[in-house]
């Protein structure tokens, strides 16, 4: 019980400490912080963490469990939409069927599940988490999730752009050189 309020007051200081800084730093500095992060900060942690994952074992099933979620989620509001046009006689737009289905499939957390994750059980099954994301709910969300958005948005784009959106992912790209880079024996610091 201790070990959860001791999160918990960490996180509710964090976001106290970042909505002060907010309001004391220039209105860009948010988008800074975020281009930083999607570009270097979240892919050297993805890296950092698989050097020190253990990869044998059962952890191969989290994205199994995952790619059951999304199909599950997906599944359910297809029958959602489904039911509003039989019962209802209303078909929402394309654009609100989409949306409902790529939240339905795979939510958005913010990545707030890791470091809860991480206080909770430690560095020990953060790969669970760190699998279940990459392996499971990443490529739904930007493989199914990207090819979804052009299926039902109403803008036009062709299969190149939608797969130069995917590709170009440095999550994607780190977790692949993670990967790699475990096959590696790094000298002890």
């Amino acid at each position: 019980m201790i070990n959860l309020l001791e999160l918990y007051i960490k996180l509710v200081g964090l976001i106290l400490v970042g909505f002060i800084l907010r309001r004391k730093l220039p209105n860009n500095t948010s988008t800074y912080v975020g281009q930083f992060l999607y570009w270097v900060g979240v892919p050297i942690s993805i890296i950092g963490f698989l050097l020190q994952t253990d990869l044998s074992g059962q952890i191969w099933i989290a994205p199994i469990i995952a790619h059951l979620a999304i199909f599950l989620g997906a599944l359910l509001a297809w029958l959602r939409i489904k039911a509003q046009a039989h019962f209802i006689d209303s078909v929402p737009p394309a654009t609100t069927q989409g949306s409902l289905i790529l939240a339905a499939m795979v939510g958005n957390t913010g990545n707030l599940g890791f470091p809860i994750t991480l206080a909770m059980v430690g560095k020990e099954y953060f790969a669970w988490a760190l699998f279940y994301d990459m392996l499971g709910s990443l490529f739904g969300a930007y493989g199914l999730g990207v090819f979804l958005a052009a299926k039902f948005g109403n803008n036009t784009q062709n299969q190149m752009q939608i797969a130069k959106v995917i590709l170009i992912n440095p999550a994607l790209w780190s977790f692949g050189f993670g990967l790699l880079l475990h096959q590696v024996t790094l000298p002890s610091p």
